[in-house]
């Protein structure tokens, strides 16, 4: 596997060498590589420079999601292969450039992962002011990581000896695993509180604690450390019953810990000390055990630099001699376990071996205990220092936090503010569009009323002109009838008397001559009489507008011209706004053909159709594009007019075949003996 990917990266360079610009072009190298380092289970020189090589590439790609994505990856994995300078140097990038883009969906988890650096290190300080804001900045649903982001905070409260503190922590963190259903997150959460409770002295809670721990386990079988969990279980255990004096059953189960076959593959550390605990509390219960036996966990506590173990284990074997009645050897281990305890500053221990050490040496008693009680001040005056470090950590986090909820509100309500003055704005402007459209109404009304004052003046006229007309026709046909007819009939007696008996054939003559005069008085007199009878006015006032404006067209244009009306049409029951506007639509329709159409034929039809009254106007013209966005004044007005009679207009025209209006009005109005058709 590890010449598979020396190879991978070998070809990556090349290809990177000869083709720069289409290399740097996507993430899939990147990928692929991150994805090949994640398959290794042991650090190696080609795993170093495959991912330095990686962050090379990510380094040259502008600051996106999928880059800040992919940093955390390659984050994970410097810090899964324990290359803790490089693992950090990445955070801070991701950090920067996550600032940079105001992306806050990814600040709790990267303000974590530089927090696990620092507790790393030992900087618990540093550690927990990066927890407290990646808490800040995880999602409320993300229960898995803040558990673990309380947990953590929680350690270090408890390796500062501020276990109160620590305790409420944890317990924070117990609620928060149970909501997200995170078994092993639970085990940790009360693990942790057993091990308070032992240091707080209240072992009975603490047992208590461990014995839940344990039983969880029982959720954990498949997990891969589950063998290694149980056993430091089991120790923990061990140590509540040897502080409650029950030192048999702390062996017993150090025993059981002890027994599995493969614990000291799968962790030498926890082996280490299961050992030691064992033999020291086989010492305590006035066992017989070797010095070899104290050996055996120093030695691997030694070569795995694990200075706290080293401590513990020199301070037993003092123990062991000390109960030997060796005091040189006792005093030897004592100073060596004291001097690396103040090394690691790991106060406790510094402590528990002065007493150690007055005890061996009780000419130096009065030294050992001034000792004590001025490091047990200074210890008490640092813990406080500490509490009240991390209290001021938690309250300028929270002030810094309280300060963006601040300007955050800030700008929620600016945000309101905006949002209102603008609705407001709106509201303004729709009155004023109302206003608008209320004056527009009121002249449209205005406007309609003009129309129906213009055609009634036009019937008026109309009127006029055939009352002009039927008082010429009734003087023309009294002139006929009185005057013209007399004086033929005058005539005709006359003509009598002129009549003899002499001339038979010119008799016949003159009498032919007089029928003629009866026959010219009989067609002056029927004249005269259809005179007479076309005396009344008309009431279809509306057809007569119409008739009279097709003969005008007719005149002024070479145009044919075809009405239709239906019959059943009682013109006089309609209202005066529906016939004005048909004449409108046909005035505007006629007209629109004569300029533009180049008709040859028009056709007016006006028909009911069941609720409908439909107006049809066609010509054969060139016609026109009915498609178009933009329209003429004219046809805009007609669909204004069918608009005002809620009614239906379709206006469709077909290039050198002519152009239709076809208008549909509902109508309103009673006919009398009229099929509902």
């Amino acid at each position: 596997m590890t010449k598979y990917l020396t190879i991978s990266v070998m070809l990556f360079f090349i290809y990177a060498c000869n083709n720069k610009e289409n290399y740097l072009s996507g993430y899939d190298r990147i990928d692929s590589l991150i994805t090949s380092v994640k398959t290794q289970n042991h650090y190696s020189d080609e795993i170093n420079n495959s991912l330095d090589y990686t962050f090379r590439l990510l380094a040259d790609k502008p600051n996106d999601s999928l880059k800040r994505l992919y940093l955390l990856k390659l984050s994970d994995q410097y810090y899964n292969f324990g290359l803790q300078e490089d693992y950090i140097k990445v955070c801070k990038l991701n950090l920067e450039l996550s600032l940079q883009a105001k992306d806050s969906s990814r600040l709790g988890i990267i303000y974590y992962d530089i927090a696990d650096y620092y507790r790393g290190k030992s900087y618990n300080d540093t550690a927990y002011v990066f927890y407290n804001k990646s808490l800040h900045f995880l999602k409320p649903t993300n229960f898995e990581k803040r558990g673990r982001t309380i947990l953590n905070k929680a350690y270090l409260l408890r390796f500062e000896n501020s276990l109160v503190e620590s305790e409420i922590q944890t317990i924070k963190a117990l609620e928060v695993a149970k909501q997200s259903g995170n078994e092993r997150l639970i085990y940790d959460c009360l693990n942790n509180l057993g091990i308070i409770n032992n240091d707080i002295k209240n072992f009975d809670l603490a047992l208590d604690y461990h014995k839940q721990a344990l039983k969880q386990l029982d959720n954990l079988k498949t997990d891969s450390q589950h063998s290694i969990l149980v056993a430091q279980t089991k120790n923990n255990m061990a140590v509540c019953y040897h502080r409650l004096k029950n030192n048999s059953k702390a062996i017993s189960l150090l025993e059981e810990a002890t027994s599995s076959k493969n614990l000291k593959n799968e962790s030498i550390l926890l082996y280490a000390v299961l050992k030691d605990n064992l033999t020291y509390y086989k010492f305590k219960s006035n066992q017989n055990v070797r010095e070899d036996e104290f050996d055996i966990p120093l030695k691997i506590r030694d070569s795995l630099d694990n200075k706290l173990g080293v401590i513990v284990s020199n301070t037993r074997k003092g123990e062991f001699f000390l109960s030997q009645k060796d005091t040189a050897k006792s005093v030897s281990y004592f100073l060596k376990a004291k001097e690396i305890a103040r090394d690691i500053k790991s106060h406790r221990d510094e402590l528990l071996l002065l007493n150690f050490l007055a005890e061996a040496e009780p000419k130096n008693r009065l030294f050992y205990k001034e000792n004590y009680i001025k490091l047990s001040d200074s210890l008490m005056e640092s813990e406080r220092a500490v509490r009240n470090k991390f209290t001021r950590i938690e309250y300028e986090t929270d002030e810094i936090i309280h300060e963006k909820e601040v300007l955050a509100k800030q700008q929620q309500l600016i945000v309101f503010t905006s949002i209102s003055i603008i609705v407001l704005l709106i509201l303004v402007y729709i009155i004023f569009r109302q206003k608008a459209k209320q004056k527009e109404l009121l002249l449209i009304q205005e406007q309609q009323k003009s129309n129906e004052e213009v055609y009634q003046l036009m019937i008026d006229q109309h009127h006029k002109v055939e009352e002009g007309r039927a008082l010429e026709k009734n003087r023309i046909s009294l002139e006929l009838h009185d005057g013209t007819l007399s004086m033929l009939a005058g005539i005709r007696f006359n003509l009598y008397g002129f009549q003899t008996e002499e001339d038979s054939e010119k008799n016949e003559k003159f009498l032919d001559q007089v029928d003629q005069i009866k026959t010219v008085e009989k067609e002056i007199r029927n004249i005269a009489h259809d005179l007479k009878n076309n005396l009344f006015i008309k009431k279809e006032s509306f057809l007569m507008l119409l008739n009279d404006f097709i003969e005008d067209q007719k005149i002024i244009s070479k145009i044919n011209y075809k009405l239709e009306l239906d019959s059943d049409i009682e013109w006089e029951s309609l209202p005066q706004s529906l016939k004005i506007n048909f004449f409108r639509i046909i005035q505007e329709a006629v007209y629109n053909s004569q300029k533009y159409a180049k008709a040859k034929n028009i056709s007016i039809s006006i028909q009911i159709n069941k609720k409908n009254i439909e107006l049809c106007i066609k010509d054969d013209g060139v016609g026109f594009n009915s498609e178009a966005k933009t329209k003429g004044i004219g046809l805009e007005n007609i669909k204004q007019r069918v608009s005002a009679m809620d009614g239906f207009v379709k206006i469709k025209s077909i290039n050198q075949k002519g152009t239709q209006v076809f208008c549909k009005i509902p109508f309103h109005y009673e006919y009398q003996n009229i099929d509902d058709r």
